[in-house]
């Protein structure tokens, strides 16, 4: 799966994330919670390849902004 940032998004984006990190110098933690997950979601996720998970992909564009 690729990124979530679509091109057209990513100059307003890169504003944004700039704007974080000039106001917190260094590393922005960032968090990436799921809510409670279903039988069938877990099954799901349980047969899904890692690459081919939403996790993956909003963290993949968290890692691309720098916000790890």
């Amino acid at each position: 799966m690729k990124p979530m940032i679509d091109a057209r998004d990513r100059d307003l984006i890169g504003q944004e994330t700039a704007a974080l990190q000039a106001w917190e110098p260094g590393p922005v933690p960032v968090g990436l919670v799921y809510g409670g997950v279903s039988v069938e979601d877990r099954l799901s996720k349980s047969k899904s390849p890692v690459g081919q998970l939403s996790s993956t992909a909003l963290g993949d564009s968290l890692t691309e902004l720098g916000l790890t």
